[in-house]
C-alpha cells in the first residue's frame, strides 16, 4: 500500500532542470526503462556541473560541518551505475548540490570503507547520510535517497569528503532487510 501510495499521480516523466542551471531533462519514470537513457542525463549533468566550476566542485555539508568534493572519476562514475535504477535517484543527482549540502543523519558513522571500488577510490570510511525530498502537491516527489559519502584519510594533510553515491533509501532499506 505504501509504495502505490508514494506513485500516486506520478507521470510518464519528471521534468526538472539541473540544479543552478536552465537546462531541463525529463526523467523516465517506468521502472523497466532502458538504464542507459538515465546514464545519459546523470552524465551530462555531471558534465555540465563540473566543467561549470573548472572540472571541481565542492559544497558543504552543514551536518558534516566540511565541504564534499563533487568529482568526475569518482562521483560521476559511481552515480552513472547506480542512480540509474530508480528515477528518484536519478531525480537527486539532478539536485545534487541540495543532496550533499543538506543531507544529514541521526549520528555520524564511519564505517570501514569495503574492499572493491571504495577501497580503490582511496576511501578509509564511508559515511552514510540521507536527503528527503519534499514536495506540497506532488506525493510522488516525495522520498528519501541515501547519500554516501567517502572519507580519504590523507597524512599531515587531514581528510578528504568526497560525494560516493546516491540512491533511492526505500531501496536499500528493502535490500537489507
Amino acid at each position: 500500500m505504501e509504495k502505490e501510495q508514494s506513485n500516486k499521480g506520478k507521470p510518464e516523466f519528471v521534468r526538472t532542470n539541473l540544479i543552478g542551471t536552465y537546462q531541463y531533462f525529463s526523467i523516465p519514470t517506468d521502472d523497466s526503462v532502458d538504464f542507459s537513457v538515465r546514464r545519459a542525463i546523470i552524465l551530462q549533468a555531471y558534465d555540465i556541473l563540473l566543467s561549470k566550476n573548472g572540472g571541481k566542485l565542492s559544497v558543504h555539508n552543514d551536518f558534516l560541518g566540511t565541504d564534499i568534493e563533487i568529482t568526475r572519476k569518482i562521483s560521476r562514475k559511481k552515480a552513472s551505475n547506480n542512480s540509474v535504477r530508480h528515477w528518484q535517484s536519478t531525480y537527486a543527482i539532478l539536485k545534487i548540490k541540495d543532496v550533499v549540502k543538506f543531507a544529514d543523519a541521526e549520528e555520524i558513522k564511519h564505517l570501514p570503507a569495503k574492499a572493491g571500488m571504495q577501497q580503490n577510490s582511496g576511501f578509509s570510511y564511508i559515511i552514510p547520510l540521507e536527503y528527503t525530498f519534499r514536495h506540497p502537491t506532488k506525493e510522488y516527489l516525495n522520498f528519501t535517497v541515501e547519500l554516501i559519502v567517502g572519507e580519504i584519510v590523507l597524512e599531515k594533510k587531514g581528510r578528504r569528503y568526497v560525494q560516493y553515491s546516491v540512491e533511492l533509501m526505500e531501496i536499500k532499506k528493502a535490500k537489507s532487510s
